[in-house]
């Protein structure tokens, strides 16, 4: 999923990038995460509440975001400072939209998803019922975000690009005549030759001792830390022991045509897609909502016995051992949990995010929430017990610490090797020597490029290596016949000498001019929009313990930092 979300992400930043303003704000460093916030209210923006829920919910929208943009839920634990800042952003830019009556509707939510690039089918263009479910659970799976995470975060993400649109409509009146320069100044052609040095060449040679993970690992420990977890003892009413009845009671209600009626005039014929992107007819539409109103029917009659549930057990002293000894008497299992963090539910409940809020308010003095409605039913739960924060031993995490040790030493090896090279190469520069004779004296083999510019989408003679942004800003810093010094790249690094650079052609300049020009006037709106935002939240009241304005950066808005 993620390698099709890479492959269209050009397409797809317009409309998922996060439209954030990088405030910088300083953030108390004794504070990872959520978990240094405390419960109920944590502040207020402009006199309104900030509560430790908005928080999370915003931290799980940028994550998701972030994910979007870079095409991977990498762990980025190491920037929490950061992280927060930018959390921080999307609360206040949230709540300015807000304030300025954006709005928007279910129907637009939908058909924005239903026009994401990664969601559509490669062969057809039209939106895959099958590729949006495989996203759904992966993200599901990763970072914890249910179905409806997902819908309120597109509504979100479409509020930031409308409040783009109001604040930065001065900075889209951008003259031809100015682009053309931009554009010209942007798209000289370049040639060189290239020495790569990959970190794959030098994986055989990685030292895998024991000693050496053990090492590894002893210095990194903070690494392998997972956070606080908690279980909890739950019974599950599964919504589908309540179909039988929910279909007798559909079958009975005389006046379900009608109803099917009016609900889909009220959402509209466009609402009504199938696996493969087409519009229902009108009679497979009103087919799918009755197996919707089925379910739902289903879910809230689980919903009731639950609740009749719950009544019984807080009745009593209610703890997991009351649960399971309330479920045996009813023919019910009590189940325990899998242990889960603040920010993912457990693996083996279809629960939203508002759970891990309830269970982690939980203790063994208040042991019992309000039930939760999941996917696939409603679950009644109670405190069972917290696993305190805690670093994995080495022995279960040994497989990942090895890759780490075999990623960092073979990469290590590529720079050792292209910083040597490049002493060298300077060395014989200096003796009238070409960049092809250097190369072959170190036993490397040289790769020559021809006419690479900004318009270039892959190089084929360097593969996934290298992309060409990166070989374009050592380039655009060289004159021809100059070598640029070893640089560090993902897979190790490189070391190039520019050999020709040229205006691009005329013919190249009339035929991609109007989509520059479309996307500078994009760019200029997301310029104005940053400064416009930089003054609102420096005038902002921000009370939060650990928060406080300083200093805007200049990023642009949607960009990764």
């Amino acid at each position: 999923m993620f390698q099709f979300i890479r492959k269209h992400q050009a397409i797809g930043l317009v409309f998922i990038g996060i439209v954030i303003v990088s405030f910088v704000i300083f953030f108390s460093p004794n504070q990872g995460g959520s978990g240094g916030l405390p419960q109920g209210t944590i502040g207020s923006m402009n006199g309104q509440p900030v509560t430790r829920d908005a928080f999370v919910a915003a931290m799980k929208e940028h994550r998701l975001a972030r994910g979007l943009r870079e095409g991977s839920f990498r762990d980025r634990s190491d920037r929490d400072g950061e992280e927060q800042r930018e959390v921080l952003s999307r609360l206040f830019l949230l709540r300015e939209a807000e304030s300025m009556g954006i709005v928007v509707t279910d129907e637009i939510a939908a058909a924005r998803i239903a026009d994401l690039p990664f969601l559509k089918d490669e062969k057809t263009g039209q939106f895959s019922r099958a590729a949006y479910d495989r996203f759904l659970t992966l993200i599901a799976q990763e970072q914890g975000i249910s179905r409806t995470d997902f819908e309120q975060f597109m509504k979100h993400e479409a509020m930031l690009q409308h409040l783009v649109q109001l604040g930065g409509m001065s900075g889209s009146l951008v003259p031809p005549r100015e682009a053309e320069a931009r554009y010209r100044e942007g798209n000289d052609q370049y040639a060189a030759e290239i020495v790569v040095f990959s970190a794959s060449n030098h994986l055989a040679k990685v030292d895998l001792s024991p000693e050496k993970i053990s090492q590894y690992y002893s210095n990194r420990m903070a690494e392998y830390r997972i956070p606080e977890r908690v279980q909890v003892r739950y019974v599950k009413f599964a919504s589908t022991n309540h179909l039988p009845e929910a279909d007798q009671t559909l079958n009975s209600n005389t006046n379900l045509a009608q109803l099917l009626d009016a609900e889909y005039a009220r959402r509209g014929a466009e609402t009504f897609r199938d696996a493969q992107g087409n519009v229902m007819t009108p009679e497979a539409a009103k087919v799918e909502l009755r197996e919707s109103s089925r379910l739902n029917l289903a879910l809230e009659l689980a919903r009731k016995k639950a609740n009749e549930f719950a009544n019984r057990l807080y009745q009593g002293e209610p703890t997991a051992e009351s649960l399971t000894q309330l479920a045996a008497e009813v023919g019910l299992t009590a189940q325990t949990s899998l242990p889960f963090d603040q920010m993912r539910p457990p693996a083996d409940m279809r629960v939203p995010t508002t759970f891990n809020r309830s269970a982690f308010a939980l203790s063994a003095e208040e042991p019992v929430a309000t039930p939760v409605v999941g996917e696939d039913g409603v679950y009644v739960f109670t405190f069972e017990r917290r696993l305190p924060s805690e670093v994995q031993p080495l022995e279960e995490v040994r497989t990942r610490v090895t890759e780490a040790v075999r990623r960092a030493e073979s990469r290590s090896m590529a720079e050792a090797q292209g910083r040597e090279f490049a002493n060298a190469l300077t060395a014989a520069l200096a003796q009238s020597k070409t960049f092809e004779a250097a190369a072959k004296e170190a036993g490397l083999n040289p790769i020559t490029l021809t006419n690479f510019s900004r318009s270039t989408p892959i190089l084929s003679e360097l593969g996934p290596r290298l992309t060409v942004s990166e070989l374009l800003r050592a380039a655009e810093d060289l004159e021809p016949g100059k070598a640029s010094g070893f640089r560090p790249a993902a897979d190790g690094g490189y070391v190039m000498v520019l050999t020709g650079k040229q205006p691009a052609p005329e013919s190249q300049l009339k035929a991609e001019l109007p989509e520059f020009l479309k996307q500078s006037r994009l760019y200029g709106r997301y310029s104005a929009f940053s400064e416009w935002e930089k003054r609102r939240f420096a005038a902002a009241s921000i009370q939060i313990p650990g928060f406080g304005p300083a200093a805007s950066t200049n990023a642009a808005p949607g960009t990764a930092n």
